[in-house]
């Protein structure tokens, strides 16, 4: 499997690029990325330990910070498409609100969301059964403000607001949304 990379990317060592794939031979092109920042990272975390170590310590640091941001960008968007389901599960078909469309199934998007448990406090857990589509949806929303920043869920929850009490609050949720973001250019 032949993968395109931008110059800016580093290149893995000779192997490496065999090596994942004989490891992760089902991988679509998002955990191949991923795999491969992980092997960079361990590479460079080797460098540094090693007598060479100062040259790559700024090339460390950059890896980490890739990582961490390549973490949060995951955990935001398993949030945001579990968000999109939940609410889409709510709504009446003949409302004119609508969630958006999530880039994933709801099954995939909870296992991303549990493979990032150990690094992230407070995720939402997994709804129990019989637990109602609108308390798990609070609990993303919840999830979401706390790990990526209250704009991030302010228009979850505004939606939120519009399915469950109708279109009257949720348009006074969706005015008040966009009082506050007119508020925050001034």
């Amino acid at each position: 499997m032949t993968h395109d990379r931008s110059e800016s990317e580093p290149r893995l060592p000779a192997g490496a690029e065999e090596a994942l794939e004989l490891l992760l031979p089902d991988a679509d092109e998002r955990r191949r990325t991923e795999a491969e920042r992980v092997a960079g990272f361990l590479r460079l975390l080797q460098a540094d330990a090693s007598r060479a170590g100062e040259r790559v310590s700024v090339d460390l640091t950059r890896a980490r910070d890739d990582l961490a941001r390549s973490g949060r960008e995951r955990l935001e968007g398993a949030l945001n498409d579990l968000c999109a389901h939940h609410l889409a599960a709510l709504l009446d078909p003949d409302r004119f609100l609508h969630p958006g469309e999530a880039s994933r199934p709801a099954a995939q998007a909870w296992r991303e969301l549990e493979s990032l448990r150990e690094e992230y406090d407070g995720l939402a857990e997994l709804p129990v059964p019989g637990e109602p589509v609108s308390a798990v949806a609070a609990r993303l929303i919840e999830s979401l403000a706390r790990h990526a920043g209250e704009a991030s869920a302010a228009l979850w929850h505004a939606r939120l607001v519009g399915a469950l009490r109708g279109p009257r609050d949720g348009e006074a949720a969706f005015r008040e949304l966009a009082s506050a973001a007119g508020d925050a250019e001034v």
